[in-house]
C-alpha cells in the first residue's frame, strides 16, 4: 500500500476502547502516530461527531483522546460472517500534551 501521510505510522497491537453513541466497543490499534490511529473491532459503528477512546499500550496507563471516524471498512469477502473485523481509521482531535509527551515516547522511532 503506498503511504500518502507526512507522518508515517508504526505498527502495534494495543487494546482500545471507544465509547460512542452510549455504549463501549472494544477493539485492538493496527498502527498508530501522533495524529491518528487505525483499530478493528467487531462492532461497526458510525459517528459524524467526535467520540473518545482509550488507548491501553503495554507497561503505561491508558491514553484518552477525542478523535473523529476518517474511514472504514470490513477486511473480508465473507460479509455474512459476523466475526469479521472491521477496520477504521481514526483522526485525533484532542490529545493533550500531556498524553501527546506519553505517547510520543513511546512510539518514537530512533533514527538510523
Amino acid at each position: 500500500m503506498n503511504e500518502k501521510r507526512k507522518d508515517p505510522r508504526i505498527e502495534v497491537n494495543w487494546p482500545i476502547r471507544v465509547f460512542v453513541d452510549n455504549r463501549s466497543i472494544e477493539g485492538t490499534t493496527t498502527d498508530i502516530n501522533l495524529k491518528g490511529i487505525c483499530i478493528r473491532c467487531k462492532d461497526p459503528f458510525h459517528s459524524e461527531g467526535n467520540i473518545s477512546i482509550s488507548i491501553f499500550p503495554p507497561n503505561c496507563k491508558s491514553i484518552n483522546v477525542d478523535g473523529k471516524v476518517v474511514w472504514s471498512e470490513h477486511h473480508a469477502l465473507d460479509m455474512d460472517n459476523n466475526n469479521v473485523p472491521v477496520c477504521i481509521g481514526l483522526s485525533f482531535i484532542e490529545l493533550s500534551l500531556k498524553y501527546r509527551h506519553i505517547l510520543k515516547e513511546i512510539i518514537e522511532i530512533p533514527v538510523e
